[in-house]
């Protein structure tokens, strides 16, 4: 029995050596062909989680890239954007998205601990990931870290067997997202959770130390950046947090602008769901930031701006 467990044991060990060698021969491989460039005439980067992702049309916005992705924290993000702009030089401007969900240290929990979201997160960006970055990840949830490796190995054989060494065009980054249809009328009756509503509420302290990262990326590159929030329907309650949303802007971020569609009036037949807008509702307010990023382009705008925010309402 224990020459069995002996023998069990030096497989386990040759398995693992086999897995990482052939995992980092990937990696290498991954990192010096993929082709991590947007178009060139693109100045201008969208990044977020999924409301930027439902809500922004790219190809209504000149010279833009929406490259948000579903329940993504700022820590992928931070990944995500680091790359993009070591690749793309002509990069201006970009627009991250700050609301209610990503202050929120319970909903961050979910989208940065839970073993579902590591296995989608940590296979998309882990061939660019740092050491420690990965040890982070590690930590954070060590049986979600080791399952995700079959789907890293996967990910790569598939980009190397398909010769696509493009993540822009395979929407590995994200991308925006048409929605179709409406169900506000199904959940009209059901109430609607935000952040703010719960008896205690909890900042994502994590979270927002990676969006210090993003904005001080930004800077490092001599990118401009803006915040962004996304139009949510009425019933979702988004005043209920505004004073908390103020308050970490002011006191957290006090030179950050920000472009704020949160209250921007839409039709019910404009939302696919209570914070995600569908097709129809991406097509206005995208024709809108394409108007506002217009007029912050044009040298003889005077500022749009009122105390660092642009308010958006039709």
């Amino acid at each position: 029995m224990s020459k069995f467990f002996k023998q069990l044991f030096l497989f386990s060990i040759l398995a693992v050596v086999i897995i990482t060698i052939v995992h980092l021969s990937f990696q290498h491989r991954m990192q010096a062909d993929t082709n991590y460039k947007v178009a060139s005439k693109i100045q201008t980067l969208i990044i977020g989680n999924s409301r930027p992702e439902c809500a922004f049309n790219d190809t209504l916005i000149a010279n833009t890239r929406n490259l948000s992705l579903v329940a993504e924290p700022y820590f992928y993000t931070y990944i995500k954007l680091r790359k993009l702009l070591a690749a793309n030089h002509q990069i201006q401007t970009v627009l991250v998205e700050c609301s209610d969900i990503n202050l929120s240290e319970e909903n961050m929990k979910k989208w940065m601990y839970e073993s579902a979201s590591v296995k989608y997160l940590y296979p998309k960006y882990a061939t660019i990931m740092t050491l420690a970055e990965k040890v982070t990840v590690l930590k954070i949830n060590p049986f979600a870290f080791i399952k995700s490796f079959p789907f890293i190995l996967r990910d790569n054989i598939l980009f190397t067997i398909n010769h696509t060494n493009d993540f822009i065009a395979a929407k590995q980054f994200g991308g925006y997202l048409a929605k179709e249809g409406n169900h506000l009328d199904t959940i009209k009756n059901t109430p609607v959770t935000t952040a703010s509503s719960k008896q205690s509420f909890s900042l994502a302290a994590f979270n927002l130390q990676y969006l210090d990262s993003i904005i001080a990326l930004c800077q490092q590159h001599q990118v401009h950046y803006y915040l962004l929030r996304a139009p949510v329907h009425s019933s979702y309650g988004l005043a209920s947090f505004d004073k908390t949303y103020d308050s970490v802007l002011a006191n957290r971020y006090p030179n950050a602008n920000l472009i704020d569609f949160a209250n921007y009036k839409l039709d019910d037949s404009d939302f696919f769901d209570p914070h995600h807008l569908n097709y129809k509702g991406a097509r206005v307010v995208s024709k809108k930031l394409d108007s506002v990023l217009r007029l912050l382009n044009d040298p003889n705008t005077t500022t749009l701006f009122d105390n660092h925010r642009i308010v958006l309402t039709h």
